[in-house]
């Protein structure tokens, strides 16, 4: 009768450091006091729909900010979690079909899982914490430690996730440069053509005519632009990547 020892994989943990998450999350809960007074104080004057519809470009921005930074990987003997904001997905090591450091250079890990779902482990991007490269060797030898002796490959569900990544991280990009080219948009209009249409105006003399056009118009304008700009980016992006 012989005895077996099961090796028990150690604990391993991905996560921004106790700074920086401490840093972002007040950075965010002061941009978001902010937004709520703006708004208080606007409800008396009428204004607060156009704060509501100026605001979410920046509000996604911060939201993305504390979503990056509050997410994490771990890694043990039962299989892999990924934890968001407000949510953790556990995955068993037999129910992971492939793990792949993806990018060239390698800029993150993905895990392909059934029934064909891609995951990018946070964290485990190569930013300051380790690289892709050199954790991959290890996280692969945990898993095929413990995925168990009946576990068998499944390349067609592999490559319809890796499909469907494909085109996530299309959408994905597409959202990202349009968001910040609407953004860059706003700020093009409020702390350059605004400015120098003031100026012209001062220069001409016809600065208390361009004073009383209803600042409100401008602000939708400002936010048409933005839109406009958002659209036409997201759109562009999408077809490029087709």
């Amino acid at each position: 009768m012989s005895d077996t020892t099961e090796v028990r994989a150690p604990k391993r943990m991905y996560r921004a450091s106790v700074v920086r998450r401490t840093g972002v999350t007040l950075v965010v809960c002061c941009a978001a006091a902010l937004v709520v007074q703006l708004l208080v104080s606007a409800w008396f004057f009428g204004t607060a729909l156009v704060l509501l519809v100026v605001a979410p470009v920046p509000g996604a921005m911060l939201g993305f900010m504390l979503l990056d930074v509050w997410s994490a990987t771990t890694v043990d003997e039962r299989g892999v979690a990924v934890r968001r904001l407000f949510r953790v997905r556990r995955t068993a090591w037999r129910d992971v079909l492939a793990i792949e450091a993806e990018g060239e250079p390698a800029t993150h890990v993905t895990m392909y899982a059934h029934p064909g779902r891609a995951i990018v482990l946070p964290k485990v991007d190569g930013g300051r914490g380790p690289s892709p490269r050199d954790e991959i060797h290890a996280l692969r030898a945990t898993w095929e430690r413990h995925r168990g002796a009946d576990w068998t490959p499944r390349p067609g569900l592999v490559e319809a996730a890796n499909a469907r990544a494909r085109d996530d991280r299309r959408t994905e990009d597409a959202l990202g440069s349009a968001g910040w080219a609407a953004w860059t948009a706003i700020r093009i209009a409020v702390f350059g053509v605004l400015p120098a249409a003031l100026l012209a105006a001062l220069c001409v003399g016809a600065l208390d005519a361009v004073l009383d056009i209803p600042w409100r118009a401008f602000i939708w304008s400002v936010v048409g632009v933005a839109a406009a700009t958002f659209v036409g980016v997201f759109l562009r992006k999408r077809r490029r990547a087709r």
